[in-house]
Parts: structure tokens; sequence; C-alpha cells
């Protein structure tokens, strides 16, 4: 009622809204930018998590090929050694069948 009267205070009075308006501007900004700031932040966090994830999976499948071509080496290794038994008493067998004493 007074702004009404008093155009001093009536100036005043519409400085003071501009004001607020232009904090309230101000704020809604700055709430936008920490909104933005959060998100980029938390998109980079599970972009980093979701990589490291894949890595360690990564990992652990190459870790679990490794074991299963060592079991495959062993495996082979096995049956190789088990040939080389087999074929030792073939042999020996026949040196046997021919009289021949092999701890000569």
């Amino acid at each position: 009622m007074l702004a009404n009267t008093d155009p001093n205070l009536q100036e005043a009075v519409l400085t003071v809204y501009h004001l607020t308006q232009e904090e309230k501007v101000r704020q809604q900004c700055e709430a936008r930018e920490d909104y933005y700031r959060r998100t980029v932040g938390r998109e980079k966090l599970l972009r980093q998590t979701t990589l490291e994830r894949d890595q360690a999976v990564i990992e652990k499948d190459r870790a679990v090929v490794e074991r299963e071509q060592a079991i495959a080496r062993e495996k082979q290794a096995a049956a190789r050694e088990k040939q080389a038994i087999a074929e030792r008493d073939r042999l020996l067998q026949i040196l046997r069948e021919h009289h021949i004493d092999v701890n000569e």
C-alpha cells in the first residue's frame, strides 16, 4: 500500500523484486548445473565400473581358458607317457620272445 503512494518506495520494491527474481533464476541455473555435473559424474562412474567389470570377466575367462589348456596339455602328456610305456612293454616282450636279455 505504501509502495503505491511513494514513488521511491515503489522503485525500491521493484528493485527488490527484480533482485529476488534474479536470485531465483541464479539458483535455478546452479541447480541445473549441479544436476548435470552429478549426472555426468554418475555416468562416468557407471562407465568406469562397467569397464572394470568387463575387464574382470575377460581376465576370469582368460584364466579359465588357460587352466583348460593346461589340463589338456597334462592329458596329452599322460597319453604320450602311456603310449611310451606300452611301446616299451611291447619291445620288451619281443626281446623276451627272442630270448634276448635286456639286463646285459
